[in-house]
């Protein structure tokens, strides 16, 4: 059963992670990954609209370039706020403020929305600046310096050039927990085990407790090779184990060959265990129905619709 990951990215989205993650200086990151920016006239002089989750009317005068990035609050949410490592969904406009052309824009419509980890090794320190630390239901405008976004090389793709400032609108719809924020210990007493015995294949035993409901996590060994994104071909060893039988009904190891697939073309649940991940991970999955075959469950692995799934995976290599 195909369900799509949460934190799969829309094809548009590229773009926005392609910048200068860490800034030029001139927004200078935390340690939450908040870039502190004050307010200027050149953003506040911008005329943005106050229509929360509609593709917003920008008008800022053409030529407009800022030595100090700058940003206000369009719009300021009542949802909780945003943190380091939250996995942030928005409906994002992105302005040549130079050029006064668009460069990016949502669909506005949940479709298209952009889907980031708020990670300041990995977006520019515009976009950081415009998710990092404002409430869910804000719209946050900041004009960026092209050092906190694409740095010397522009965006030539896009007709944005070494030297434009841009103009960033974003809509913060809502945000998740990274997967190692919730962690088996937390959910329930006592939690699943795996056990090893040299080349022999792994072993995973239940205690004598109900599931927890929601899907949790435990990292086992912390990998440091690339991160697996949304979409990547990902080669993993794996085992798959119905806490209601006991039984193993899936195990790439007996099978003596790792098994390949795209990280989004599996249940949701096991694509959560995939995606934001380091090869080399070695982690223990417990998926309710919900994220696992859903209602219909899967007869031909003996898998109820209300069955929880455990799964030890470890991750050996992605590619996209």
């Amino acid at each position: 059963m195909k369900i799509p990951s949460f934190i799969a990215l829309a094809a548009a989205t590229s773009l926005l992670l392609v910048g200068c993650s860490s800034g030029s200086g001139d927004a200078a990151t935390d340690e939450a990954s908040c870039v502190p920016l004050s307010a200027g006239k050149e953003v506040e002089s911008a005329k943005i609209d106050k229509d929360f989750g509609k593709v917003p009317n920008i008008s800022i005068a053409k030529g407009t370039k800022v030595s100090t990035s700058q940003a206000r609050t369009v719009v300021e949410g009542k949802g909780e706020k945003t943190v380091s490592g939250d996995i942030v969904t928005a409906n994002i406009s992105l302005y040549n403020a130079t050029t006064g052309d668009a460069t990016h824009t949502s669909k506005y419509d949940g479709s298209d929305s952009d889907v980031l980890a708020l990670d300041k090794e990995k977006i520019p320190a515009g976009i950081l600046a415009a998710l990092g630390c404002h409430n869910i239901g804000s719209r946050i405008a900041v004009l960026s310096t092209p050092a906190d976004m694409y740095g010397e090389q522009g965006y030539p793709q896009l007709n944005i050039g070494a030297d434009d400032s841009l103009l960033i609108v974003a809509d913060i719809v809502s945000v998740e927990k990274p997967p190692t924020d919730r962690p088996l210990s937390g959910e329930y007493k006592d939690a699943p085990t795996v056990s090893f015995n040299g080349e022999q294949v792994p072993t995973i035993s239940l205690p004598d407790t109900n599931p927890p409901s929601k899907l949790t996590f435990e990292e086992l060994e912390a990998g440091d090779g690339e991160l697996v994104q949304s979409g990547d071909q990902v080669t993993v060893n794996y085992m798959g184990m119905n806490w209601r039988t006991g039984l193993v009904f899936d195990d790439s190891y007996k099978r003596g060959q790792p098994a390949t697939f795209g990280s989004t073309q599996v249940i949701e649940g096991f694509s959560k265990a995939l995606v934001d991940h380091k090869v080399g991970s070695k982690t223990l999955v417990v998926i309710p129905p919900a994220e696992g075959y859903g209602a219909n469950g899967n007869a031909q692995a003996d898998i109820k619709g209300t069955d929880t799934l455990v799964f030890y995976v470890e991750i050996l290599a992605t590619t996209r």
